[in-house]
């Protein structure tokens, strides 16, 4: 017996429970339906048929070595498919190793630019000191109120123009 059908045989011995003696195994499984050409069927290949131990309550030990050669298939065609999915998913996984490099990388270019910003900011705030700043703040301020000097003056001159025409008119 190779070491599958060993793996079905205890599964089996799980489901069906132990052995009197060796010679027969006590029933304990619900029915299993088996798919066609099984030697298990009827005539028709279809419906269920009473298996030695639904017939007598007890399975032979050769009905129990047909069982295990029968389940033993079927068990290594799921293991190949989790076999599949197993290589799906270490596919995954070295995809998504791709993308923890690329991430650290965009980190450090992340951190590089954040340093170079502030080596930059650091610079203009030294070539433009403080009392160059307020230097020009205050001569756009004195701009500004020269401005405003010369609008109110000519303000006042409309203003007299405007009230001297008013009052021509009036008497």
């Amino acid at each position: 017996m190779n070491g599958r059908a060993k793996a079905v045989n205890n599964e089996v011995l799980r489901l069906w429970g132990p052995t009197d003696g060796g010679a027969r195994a006590e029933a304990s499984h619900p029915d299993i339906v088996l798919p066609r050409g099984s030697p298990y069927l009827g005539a028709s290949g279809s419906e269920r048929v009473a298996w030695g131990h639904e017939a007598r309550g007890q399975m032979t030990k050769s009905e129990y070595q047909e069982l295990v050669e029968f389940i033993a298939p079927r068990f290594d065609r799921i293991d190949n498919r989790f076999d599949g999915i197993d290589e799906r998913f270490d596919a995954i996984d070295e995809r998504f190793a791709g993308f923890d490099d690329r991430l650290r990388r965009v980190e450090i270019l992340g951190e590089e630019n954040r340093h170079q910003i502030q080596i930059v900011a650091e610079a203009v705030s030294e070539t433009v000191s403080d009392s160059k700043f307020e230097a020009f703040r205050s001569e756009v301020a004195a701009g500004f109120q020269d401005l405003r000097e010369l609008l109110q003056a000519s303000h006042l001159e409309l203003d007299r123009r405007v009230t001297r025409l008013e009052e021509g008119l009036s008497s």
